[in-house]
């Protein structure tokens, strides 16, 4: 069965012939009758209009009686016209947009082309799919021609599809780089492209003061904030239709930020530093109302100086910007407390039993701490005095000089200390010499020692020498425990202690008022000189802590010595029999109070009689000061 398309139903003709039949009388005929004939419906030749689709049988019968009247029929099939029926009427595209349009309508498949707008000729079948092309400055206009296809032979006519393609926006972005601002700033971006009417961005960070999107150029003022934050902005060129490359760059507002530092309170001549901490990239700059505290009026960094103090207190107060943004100062105060001062004092002489009384003087509401070099002029070595400083010299043999330094304290500051000497003679020449300074050690109870004269000594008249046994070195006077006219002293257990120390001094000046043996410690030729220490020890002792009983034949024992005294010991022990010496040895004790020594019968020198009594002896005993024999 022939097919055939239904391109339209007004002027869809097709001529049918059949060979030789002019002769025949040929009559046509169309069942059923879906067309009409164009003109006689007789002859070898026929012209049939389609005007609807389906199936038909045309026929053409004889009708000279010569001829075979059967009929001679043709089937034919109809189709209609394929279609498209999306047919947009018009696309629109940007330079190097992806276009892809599915096509839909009554037909098997579909084909089309496109000669311009793409980088060129295609010629395709199936869906629009290709890259639109327009590298120009101006939109352009181009066309597509499709088809519907049931077949190579069955299509419909061309289609035409108007396809604009626009110029692609693009931004220019040489101006365009990542900047950093300070909070506070205004910020101004404004934008340049080609093809584009406009500009489309987006913030990631609406915290720098910048909404999260918006068009056209940027403008805003950066937030105030304490801490930095960044945001990514990405901008895109864009017209009704297109939109270019976007492009993206960072913006970054950096904050103020920084710690407050605590208020201080300096001595002057303190070393003051204050450090700064924050987030400034670029440091920190500060300025100061009150150089006079010895801090420069401005200065970058941190803050270190030498306290500088007036006569009153002062109070700066220091303001502080982090760099580069210092829309956040803070301020903190340094008091420098008032300086605190002493009047100088001349270098002063003195003789010994007059008093010194000296004024201190300085700085309003200044107090006074002094120290002394030489306590032997008779002042202490360190005290506190609000204005008065007071001595009493004692004598002395020749002229001893302190130096005295007085440290000014106010409001709990210290100045500059001032320093003089004060220097005590003797105004008279008694003198009581000086005493060998040798130590002495005294053993044991009831010991008398004798020690050589003084040497140097000189005397006034109205003079007398005395000498002094003492147990005090800080007061010689106050702790005397003999006092005599001769360098004999008796060590008596009654009296004194043993296992002490005491010292000797000589004494030279007048006799106290109404008394034959003390001298008047407080004439002013009352000289005093320190001799010897004198150690009074205990004699070392020693006890047999377990007696032998017998020492029989091979055998040995063990003998114990408890010692008393101060280590080391040595001593000799024997043992003895009827008067003659067995074995004798020298032992020596490093530490400690006892001591074992082993005893063998083996070790005697000759041997032992029979039944006859063995003595265990010690015959010689020290300690580090003193033996047990003398």
């Amino acid at each position: 069965m022939p097919s055939m398309c239904l391109h339209n139903p007004n002027d869809f003709f097709h001529f049918y012939t059949i060979p030789n039949g002019d002769m025949a009388g040929l009559v046509w005929a169309l069942n059923p009758p879906i067309a009409t004939f164009n003109g006689p419906n007789t002859g070898a030749t026929v012209l049939v209009n389609f005007s609807q689709s389906g199936t038909t049988q045309l026929c053409a019968t004889p009708t000279n009686p010569c001829y075979d009247p059967t009929p001679i029929c043709l089937d034919l099939d109809v189709r209609p016209l394929p279609s498209i029926n999306n047919h947009p009427g018009i696309l629109y595209a940007c330079h190097g947009q992806h276009v892809y349009y599915e096509l839909t309508g009554d037909a098997a498949y579909f084909r089309w082309g496109i000669s311009i707008c793409t980088e060129g000729p295609i010629s395709k079948e199936g869906p629009l799919d290709f890259i639109a092309k327009n590298p120009g400055n101006t939109p352009i206009e181009c066309w597509i021609t499709m088809g519907a296809y049931h077949d190579p032979e069955c299509h419909s006519y061309p289609i035409p599809l108007k396809l604009v393609v626009y110029p692609r926006p693009t931004l220019n972005t040489q101006n365009i780089q990542d900047i950093t601002v300070c909070g506070g700033e205004s910020i101004s971006l404004p934008f340049s492209g080609t093809h584009n009417t406009g500009y489309a961005w987006t913030n990631d960070n609406p915290a720098i003061g910048l909404p999260a999107s918006g068009t056209g150029n940027i403008n805003f003022v950066a937030t105030k904030a304490p801490q930095t934050e960044t945001a990514t902005v990405t901008v895109a060129p864009t017209t009704d239709i297109c939109t270019g490359d976007p492009v993206t760059f960072s913006i970054t507002v950096q904050g103020s930020n920084m710690t407050k530092p605590p208020d201080i309170i300096v001595c002057p001549g303190d070393q003051v530093k204050v450090p700064f901490s924050g987030n400034a990239t670029e440091g920190y700059a500060w300025a100061n109302n009150m150089p006079g505290i010895g801090l420069d009026g401005s200065g970058m960094g941190d803050i270190a100086f030498i306290a500088e103090g007036g006569a009153s207190q002062q109070v700066a107060t220091v303001t502080v910007w982090p760099q580069p943004c210092p829309f956040a100062p803070v301020s903190f105060n340094i008091t420098v407390r008032p300086r605190a001062t002493a009047t100088a004092l001349p270098d002063t002489t003195v003789c010994a039993g007059d008093t010194l009384a000296l004024t201190l003087t300085g700085s309003p509401g200044t107090q006074f701490h002094w120290t002394n070099s030489n306590p032997a002029i008779g002042l202490d070595t360190a005290g506190n005095a609000p204005n008065l400083l007071v001595l009493a010299p004692q004598a002395v043999d020749s002229a001893r000089t302190g130096i005295v330094t007085v440290t000014p304290l106010r409001q709990g500051c210290t100045g500059q200390p001032m320093s003089f000497s004060i220097t005590v003679k003797k105004c008279c020449a008694t003198t009581a010499g000086t005493l060998d300074t040798a130590a002495v050690t005294v053993c044991g109870p009831d010991k008398t020692i004798a020690l050589p004269l003084p040497k140097g000594y000189h005397l006034e008249p109205g003079d007398t020498l005395r000498y002094a046994l003492y147990s005090n070195p800080a007061n010689p006077l106050g702790s005397i425990v003999q006092y005599s006219d001769t360098l004999l002293f008796h060590f008596l257990p009654d009296s004194m202690q043993l296992d002490s120390t005491y010292f000797v001094a000589v004494l030279a000046g007048p006799l106290a008022p109404g008394d034959s043996l003390l001298l008047d410690a407080a004439a002013k030729c009352f000289s005093l000189h320190k001799g010897p220490k004198v150690r009074w020890a205990k004699k070392p002792a020693m006890a047999v802590a377990v007696p032998p009983e017998a020492v029989c034949g091979d055998g040995c024992v063990n003998v114990q010595f408890d010692l008393a005294g101060t280590p080391p010991f040595e001593f000799t022990w024997q043992v003895v029999q009827n008067g003659q010496v067995l074995l004798s040895r020298d032992e020596t004790v490093a530490t400690g109070h006892q001591h074992v020594v082993t005893v063998c019968p083996q070790d005697f020198a000759v041997p032992t009689a029979a039944n006859e009594p063995v003595q265990f002896r010690v015959v010689w005993l020290v300690d580090r000061d003193c033996g047990c024999f003398d």
